[in-house]
């Protein structure tokens, strides 16, 4: 039996020394930079990452009703409070208007 030549086959693909660096410069840094913000504990980093895990973790929907008044007793009291802000501005223009 008469074996084929690995004529026809391509040879596999080698890689250069830089484009080896390229790639290892590619993963290092992002994931070196990562690492001393956490290790460094700055704020703002921590913030950025809590805020993406609530927008990915988090229902829209969840947040929404979180903000708004359970219940209608709620939603009169403030609305009571809203008016009585209201008025009190009116008297103030009427007053200084008449001035």
């Amino acid at each position: 039996m008469k074996l084929r030549s690995n004529i026809h086959m391509k040879q596999k693909y080698r890689l250069t020394g830089f484009a080896r660096f390229i790639l290892f410069l590619a993963f290092f840094v992002p994931v070196s930079y990562f690492g001393i913000t956490i290790f460094n504990g700055e704020q703002a980093f921590k913030e950025r990452i809590t805020a993406l895990k609530d927008k990915l973790l988090m229902p829209k929907t969840e947040k929404i009703v979180e903000n708004r008044p359970t219940n209608c007793d709620e939603i009169i009291r403030l609305k009571e409070k809203e008016i009585e802000i209201l008025r009190a501005q009116v008297q103030e223009l009427q007053s200084s208007e008449r001035k």
